[in-house]
């Protein structure tokens, strides 16, 4: 009976670690400018850690990298949007080489709604 209830609660926990994974933001493969400006909609959102209910607009010149990694080099707005931006935009993975060491300049605005 033991055995049944471990087996049980384990393999609930694997569902339920599952459908967290599986629900979590996964950008698309990124191979056009077209596809990297959809990518960047989709991983950045307003920052649940903002102490202030604000808004923001903030521009961003980013680098894809020799590896196809993106690496923030300058950004413009309020600091409490700064960091989340860049953790967002870092965790991007350009696929075609054709982009790797090409400079974007990106706007972001950040609309705080009740």
């Amino acid at each position: 009976m033991k055995r049944l209830i471990k087996t049980t609660a384990l393999l609930f926990a694997a569902a339920a670690l599952s459908v967290n994974l599986a629900s979590a933001k996964t950008p698309p493969a990124i191979n056009t400018s077209a596809d990297l400006e959809n990518a960047i909609k989709q991983v950045v959102s307003y920052p649940e850690r903002t102490v202030k209910e604000i808004s923001c607009d903030m521009e961003v010149v980013f680098k894809i990298t020799d590896d196809g990694h993106l690496k923030v080099r300058k950004t413009t707005g309020k600091p409490e949007f700064t960091a989340h931006v860049t953790e967002c935009l870092e965790k991007l993975q350009v696929e075609n080489p054709e982009l790797y060491g090409r400079y974007f300049s990106k706007k972001i605005e950040f609309i705080y709604r009740k």
